[in-house]
């Protein structure tokens, strides 16, 4: 999983339960298939992050002016500017990639042949392993990742076929 991966996170969940009538809960399939569609939009968010990055170090520079200045008010308002891009920005960009991935799952999981929809239901197996490794590997516990996943995934394995 790339980094920033709650915009694929929030993007797959909402994607796959918005993507089936009402009341009835997503198959596993639809989940896998909504977390591949959404996988890009991590590069999305780390781009987002990158450019609102920049622009709070302008923001900064501004707010180290307004506190030798000792207008209290204006360095307030950067503050507050500051919270407010990053809150517009990550709800722009989340809107925006639903509204274009919520129809196109509606549109291409109902005929996708068989076959696939098997492959599917086995990457779902992995799904876990892969969000367990991601969460490892944020509180950097050296060596356990692979350990754990490889456990799990054998757990996971056994609980499918018995």
């Amino acid at each position: 999983m790339p980094p920033h991966d709650t915009f694929v996170a929030v993007l797959s969940t909402a994607g796959a339960i918005l993507a089936v009538p009402p009341g009835t809960s997503p198959p596993r399939e639809l989940i896998v298939l909504a977390v591949f569609l959404f996988a890009p939009s991590a590069w999305l968010g780390q781009r987002m992050e990158i450019l609102l990055r920049q622009w709070n170090e302008r923001l900064v520079s501004g707010a180290l002016e307004d506190a030798e200045a000792g207008d209290p008010a204006k360095l307030s308002r950067r503050h507050l500017s500051a919270l407010a891009g990053y809150y517009g920005a990550s709800l722009l960009c989340l809107g925006a990639l639903m509204l274009c991935g919520v129809p196109l799952l509606r549109w291409i999981y109902p005929d996708l042949p068989p076959a696939l929809l098997q492959v599917l239901s086995v990457c779902c197996l992995v799904l876990p392993l892969v969000g367990v490794g991601v969460a490892l590997s944020t509180i950097k516990l050296r060596g356990a990742v692979p350990v754990f996943c490889g456990v799990f995934f054998l757990l996971a394995l056994a609980l499918e076929f018995l």
